[in-house]
């Protein structure tokens, strides 16, 4: 089955390098972040609605924007921030930098910092590069 997904939040990017001696710890504090999380009251229940909308060229790829139209992704990832800020960690939020976040207490002081998106949409088509035209890349898509 072919499905689109939408990023509520990136925990840990899989492309830094993961110690085998780290991973334990590193499930353990992201088991507690993610448990701490669905307790809170901003967590969706049941279903939501999502809408799809404009294609959107951006940089290297193609979006679809979503309207989060019950607040859910924008409570789940409220939810994310306050489980890692309670963990002493800290999620970098849209285009911040990432200097200036942390993971939660528990994993490696070296993972990568949490990443939360500030903006709602699914990825439809990645290049390798930003392509030269964007006329051709639409045509293309």
């Amino acid at each position: 089955t072919e499905c689109l997904h939408i990023t509520v939040a990136t925990l840990r990017n899989c492309a830094a390098p993961l110690a085998p001696a780290n991973r334990e710890a590193t499930r353990e504090a992201w088991i507690g972040v993610l448990d701490a999380a669905r307790a809170a009251p901003t967590w969706p229940r049941g279903s939501f609605r999502l809408t799809f909308s404009n294609l959107a060229f951006r940089g290297n790829c193609a979006t679809l924007a979503v309207s989060d139209d019950d607040d859910a992704i924008l409570g789940a990832r409220a939810a994310l921030g306050k489980a890692i800020a309670a963990r002493d960690g800290r999620a970098v939020i849209g285009g911040g930098p990432r200097s200036e976040g942390r993971p939660p207490r528990g994993a490696p002081s070296s993972d990568p910092a949490p990443h939360v998106p500030d903006i709602v949409h699914s990825t439809v088509l990645r290049w390798a590069a930003e392509p030269a035209s964007r006329a051709e890349a639409h045509e293309a898509f």
